[in-house]
This record gives C-alpha cells, structure tokens and sequence, in this order.
C-alpha cells in the first residue's frame, strides 16, 4: 500500500512522544537540538516545523527561522499551564501554540497550515 506524504515536517526536541507522527501522512525529520534543525534546515526543505519550547534557545531559533523564512509556519509546544511560555513563543513568531499533544492535534494544525501557506503561495504569484 502506497502512502501519499502531506507534508515533510521537522521535529525539534520532540523525542519524547516517538509515535506521535507514525500515523500521519508525513515524512519526519527529527533534531535533538535548534543547532541541528537550523543545519537540517540548510539542506533539505520543509512544510512545517513542530518545536518543544523546552529546548535551549527556543526563541532565537523560532526568530531566526521566522527571519530567513517568514512564511515557514512553526508550531510550538509548550508546557500546559505555563502562560511566561505562550507568551514567549508567540512574541517570537511561532504560527500556532499547543499545550497537548495527539495525533488528532497535530493532523488538524498540519491540515490548517499546509492551507494557509499554500494559500500564501498562491496569493504571492
């Protein structure tokens, strides 16, 4: 059975929930650190980001991305009950802020985001 990829997404720090993407139409890079997924990031590109706001540097490297590629949408996952994060990821650029994280979650922000910048993309020509 062949498994048309929707997105190819990067992981960041996300280790700890191994099979949350295994059953999302997507192809996963994962990176232990924002060092390592800004080199991923040089050589292969992607639809989305999904980044834990528990790695060093979440904000520089959500800055950095929003800056070389504004339209990239990166989608933070912070700690539930910790609004210094919300505030955090938001202020530096992140698309969308989530606390829980599920597959139903993560293919319904896939979804929203593959749509908003395809539209993006279109509206730019």
């Amino acid at each position: 059975m062949k498994v048309l990829v929707e997105a190819n997404v990067l992981a960041i720090g996300l280790d700890s929930f191994p099979n949350m993407l295994d059953n999302l139409p997507v192809r996963v890079v994962s990176a232990l650190s924002a060092k390592e997924a800004i080199r991923s990031l040089k050589y292969e590109n992607f639809d989305i980001i999904l980044s834990s706001w528990n790695l060093d540097n979440s904000d520089w490297f959500v800055r950095t991305i929003k800056r070389a590629k504004p339209s990239m949408p990166v989608v933070a996952i912070i700690d539930p009950g910790n609004p210094e994060q919300e505030i955090q990821a938001r202020c530096s650029g992140a698309s969308a802020v989530v606390t829980s994280v599920d597959t139903g979650t993560l293919t319904e922000i896939v979804s929203q985001l593959k749509s908003s910048a395809a539209m993006q993309f279109a509206a730019a020509k």
